[in-house]
């Protein structure tokens, strides 16, 4: 198998990288900063203008190459599967036998008091932000959902602005430069005014000079939330999840529930002195159905942050230690 894929386009990285979990035939995987189709740079760091490298013509190039190579010439006798990986924010490309690739490490910032994510777990007996959710809230229409859709370009501008209509909570300044790659996973120790509610999470870069990056996101709604014992039908990235009827749960209004699901994978990297940011929000009106169904009255949420509900995200960090060495 020969698979391009973006890592702002849609889910489609998750869909290879499972599949390249799961099959045991040889395949390449190459996962680029591209919208749908491949036309255009999707780099989040770099300008909006950005043409794509390869061109969409070297793209095809490149797959004429891989039918000649099986169908009209003789096959090499074995082939080793290898996925190419683009960083984004670093415009340098890797390349890995497994995934995630060797060196990964898992890094918690816990969400804390005054908006802040710490790496120390919380130690006090209680603490929570209250949230009324923003149903105008939104990531646009030249987002990762709607390439896929359509083709076009893969523009988010600067957060910082609809950032104010989440909660956020962001990390002091980084002392080195820290490369996520791979599937971040977050756990949100909630509850809500709702039986029911869409619970969207974004993964961001603080630059210095306060500029927002969108890095990816992750979503879920309230009563999708209960985890399968069942074995899924492929490999996954993240919490296994039936989505079938029987296994809905309606939320309790006021009880805290957790909620743990992955952010959709990437490969980026944070700069030195730019500050990581989880933000939290319960619509996204331009690309998802609002929940609860048929309410204009938005509802009220509370994220726990303490010893009993410490709420985190687990980012899977490449490098880092060695940075700080």
């Amino acid at each position: 198998m020969f698979i391009r894929v973006g890592w702002l386009d849609a889910a489609t990285a998750n869909g290879a990288l499972s599949r390249f979990l799961t099959v045991r035939c040889p395949q390449t995987i190459v996962i680029g900063p591209w919208s749908h189709g491949g036309g255009s740079d999707t780099d989040p760091f770099l300008p909006p203008d950005t043409p794509a490298r390869p061109t969409v013509a070297e793209q095809v190039e490149e797959m004429f190459d891989f039918f000649d190579r099986y169908l009209k010439r003789e096959a090499p006798r074995s082939a080793e599967s290898v996925i190419r990986y683009y960083t984004m924010g670093a415009g340098t490309w890797s390349e890995t036998r497994a995934w995630p690739p060797e060196g990964s490490a898992p890094f918690v910032f816990y969400m804390s008091p005054g908006n802040a994510l710490s790496e120390v777990p919380p130690g006090a007996d209680g603490g929570g932000d209250s949230y009324l959710v923003d149903y105008g809230a939104t990531t646009g229409t030249a987002n990762r959902w709607h390439t896929n859709i359509g083709g076009g370009d893969v523009v988010y501008p600067d957060r910082a602005e609809e950032d104010r209509k989440l909660l956020t909570y962001t990390s002091p300044p980084l002392a080195a430069d820290t490369e996520i790659t791979g599937s971040p996973l977050v756990t949100l120790c909630v509850s809500s005014t709702a039986a029911d509610g869409a619970f969207f999470v974004y993964l961001e870069a603080v630059a210095p000079d306060g500029r927002v990056t969108y890095i990816t996101e992750g979503e879920l709604r309230g009563v999708c939330r209960a985890v399968s014992r069942e074995e899924p039908p492929y490999r996954m990235l993240g919490p296994y999840r039936t989505f079938s009827r029987r296994d809905a749960k309606p939320l309790v209004p006021g009880e805290t529930v957790e909620l743990t699901f992955d952010l959709w994978a990437t490969s980026a990297m944070i700069n030195k002195g730019s500050r990581v940011r989880i933000a939290v929000a319960g619509a996204d009106k331009d690309n998802f159905a609002r929940y609860p169904l048929r309410s204009e009255k938005p509802p009220t949420i509370v994220v726990e942050r303490n010893r009993r509900f410490p709420s985190r995200v687990v980012l899977p960090t490449r490098n880092r230690h060695k940075a700080e060495k």
